[in-house]
């Protein structure tokens, strides 16, 4: 990996013309799930769960473990009117950490991040 005098990064591989060349800030994908339950795609990063209406809880799944090996997903909870909980639940058989899913209360603003180790968990690697 090399920072050039500007602040520009660029990772090498064996090829030094095929580097990774990142300009400026980084983008990551954002999306807001209103609707439970809310299936994760490939394209999202940040989901934000806004859990207006409805009863139980708002369901975000996740997609298997093994397709997504360090796949990462932040799941923020945005809405301090509907104290709805928010389960976050793996496809299949898949658990997040030690459990079949992963649910966080119904405060506002809460976060979570989740990591694919590429076999069948999801961990949990912050909370804000």
């Amino acid at each position: 990996m090399r920072i050039d005098p500007q602040g520009n990064t660029g990772i090498g591989t064996a090829n030094p013309s095929s580097r990774l060349q990142v300009n400026g800030s980084l983008a990551m994908n954002i999306v807001v799930a209103d609707a439970s339950p809310y299936a994760a795609t490939a394209d999202d990063y940040t989901i934000i769960v806004t859990p207006a209406g409805g009863a139980g809880n708002f369901v975000v799944t996740l997609p298997a473990a093994s397709a997504s090996k360090g796949r990462i997903y932040v799941v923020k909870r945005f809405d301090g009117a509907t104290p709805r909980p928010v389960e976050v639940a793996p496809s299949g058989g898949d658990q997040i950490e030690a459990g079949t899913s992963f649910i966080f209360d119904g405060n506002n603003l809460r976060s979570y991040t989740f990591q694919s180790d590429g076999v069948s968990r999801w961990y949990v690697i912050s909370m804000q």
